[in-house]
C-alpha cells in the first residue's frame, strides 16, 4: 500500500488543518473527510479557528501573541457548552466516587476525604492550548528558556502565584520555554513546554485559583493526546503530552513534588 492511501488517523485531521500535509496525501485525506459529515464539521470549525490565530499572527510576527487571542476561550466555551448538555442528560443520578479505586493509595495526590468539583474550566483551557501551540512552528513559546528566571518570575506575577520550572530531565524533557495565557474566568494562566530527544512536547499549564481546592491526580485522553491533572491549595495543575501513560504520569509526580518542595 502506497503510503498516501494509509488510513487516516487523527494526526491526518490536524496536519490538514494544518496545512503540513503533502499534495497527495491532503488530496486522500480531503475525500475522508468530505465522506464523514460529522468530521467535516470538526474540521471547518477547526479551520477557522486556525485562520484567526494566523491572521492575528500575520499582523505581527515579531510581538508576543497578545492576551486577548481567544483560541483558547472558544474552545473553552465549546467544552463548557458540552458539559452543561451532560449535566442536564444526567441530573437525576448520583455517583458515588471511592478513592480507594484510583489507585494512589499512599501518594499525597490522593489524601483528600471528598472528591470536590472537578475545575472543568482549566482542564478545557489546557487541553486547548496544547492543541494551539505544540503544533506552533513560529511562536511556540513566548519567552524561551534561555531567559527562565525573567520567565518564572514574569508568569509568577501575572499569575498571582509563587511558580518554579520544573527540572525534568530524569523523565527526558527539557524547558523549551513559556508563555501567559488568557484568562479563564478572571484568571490568567502560565503554561510550560518541555521537549524530549524524540521532538515529543509536553505542557504544564498552572492556574490560579481561589476556590482554595484540593484533589488529588486525575486521568483524561482526548485522541493521542493525554493529561492528568490536580488541583493543590490556590493552583490547577495539568500536564498533557502524546505519550504513554506511565511516562507522564512520573512527569505530574515530579511536578507535584517539585511544587510541594517550595510550599
Amino acid at each position: 500500500m502506497n503510503s498516501d492511501e494509509l488510513p487516516v488517523s487523527e494526526d491526518d485531521v490536524h496536519g490538514l488543518v494544518d496545512g503540513r500535509l503533502s499534495l497527495r496525501r491532503r488530496a486522500f485525506v480531503e475525500a475522508y473527510v468530505d465522506a464523514h459529515p460529522e468530521l467535516q464539521a470538526v474540521v471547518d470549525e477547526d479551520i477557522g479557528i486556525a485562520s484567526q490565530l494566523r491572521a492575528r499572527l500575520d499582523a505581527g510576527l515579531e510581538t508576543p501573541i497578545p492576551a486577548r487571542l481567544r483560541v483558547v476561550n472558544i474552545r473553552a466555551q465549546r467544552q463548557r457548552r458540552r458539559l452543561e448538555a451532560l449535566r442536564k442528560l444526567a441530573a437525576s443520578l448520583v455517583f458515588v466516587i471511592v478513592g480507594a479505586g484510583i489507585g494512589w493509595s499512599g501518594n499525597s495526590l490522593m489524601r483528600a476525604h471528598t472528591a470536590p468539583p472537578v475545575p472543568t474550566e482549566s482542564f478545557a483551557a489546557a487541553f486547548a492550548a496544547y492543541r494551539t501551540f505544540v503544533p506552533e512552528k513560529l511562536h511556540p513559546v513566548e519567552v524561551k528558556s534561555d531567559d527562565g528566571n525573567n520567565l518564572v518570575k514574569w508568569l509568577s506575577n501575572r499569575v498571582g502565584r509563587p511558580l518554579l520550572v520544573p527540572d525534568l530531565s530524569v523523565e527526558g524533557f527539557t524547558l523549551m520555554g513559556g508563555r501567559l495565557l488568557p484568562a479563564v474566568q478572571g484568571e490568567p494562566a502560565a503554561m510550560l513546554m518541555y521537549v524530549d530527544g524524540l521532538g515529543h512536547r509536553l505542557t504544564l499549564y498552572a492556574r490560579s485559583s481561589s476556590a482554595r481546592h484540593s484533589f488529588g491526580l486525575r486521568f483524561k485522553q482526548q485522541g493521542t493526546v493525554a493529561a492528568f491533572f490536580w488541583a493543590n491549595r490556590h493552583l490547577d495543575y495539568v500536564v498533557a503530552a502524546s505519550v504513554k501513560r506511565p511516562l507522564l504520569q512520573s512527569v505530574a509526580e515530579a511536578v507535584n513534588r517539585q511544587f510541594n518542595s517550595r510550599l
